[in-house]
């Protein structure tokens, strides 16, 4: 799995930020990095998301404002300059997973999301080859479990930043969504 570097640029898809949202280890990832990005139609998605899901499940809408704030606030942006990537990437994942990887590429960056990444327009029946984009992702899961190492063992002034009460809360949750899968 390996080891996170505070230097990195790291990229979150829709699906990692939602998750770290809900282990409450987004904003320590937020600290953790110099800098973290969204693909651009990333807020028109949890828009979307907050209209489709507002009455039936209030929670999900709670965790798009949660995220939104922190797009107002400056910790997490929104990257509406990411680098162009190769076509044929972007045939092979589309655009805003392409434009994600291709920054990592250029800043010795990761992008954090969830395994298998399927081929487009293959109904999720062929992974994609991403060649030697594939070592610059780093699946959710490890992403979290490298966190909550860093978490449990980060240096006293980062501990007094966090706060006990929140790694414990993340722990919790960490162990609740393992024993769901």
């Amino acid at each position: 799995m390996g080891q996170m570097h505070s230097e990195w640029v790291v990229g979150l898809d829709i699906t990692s930020l939602m998750v770290l949202g809900y282990l409450d280890l987004l904003k320590k990832t937020l600290t953790t990095f110099r800098r973290v990005v969204l693909a651009p139609e990333t807020m028109t998605l949890l828009l979307n998301e907050r209209r489709h899901v507002r009455f039936h499940q209030p929670s999900r809408v709670e965790e798009a404002e949660e995220i939104r704030a922190l797009i107002d606030q400056g910790p997490l942006k929104m990257d509406q300059s990411l680098p162009k990537p190769p076509e044929w990437l972007v045939n092979e994942i589309g655009r805003d997973l392409a434009e994600l990887l291709e920054a990592a590429r250029m800043t010795s960056g990761r992008v954090v999301r969830p395994y298998p990444i399927f081929k487009l327009q293959t109904f999720m029946e062929r992974e994609a080859d991403l060649q030697e984009y594939a070592e610059l992702v780093l699946s959710t899961k490890a992403f979290t479990s490298l966190l909550s190492v860093q978490v449990a063992t980060s240096i006293p002034r980062r501990t007094s930043e966090l706060g006990t009460s929140s790694t414990y809360r993340s722990t919790l949750r960490i162990q609740r969504l393992i024993h769901r899968f």
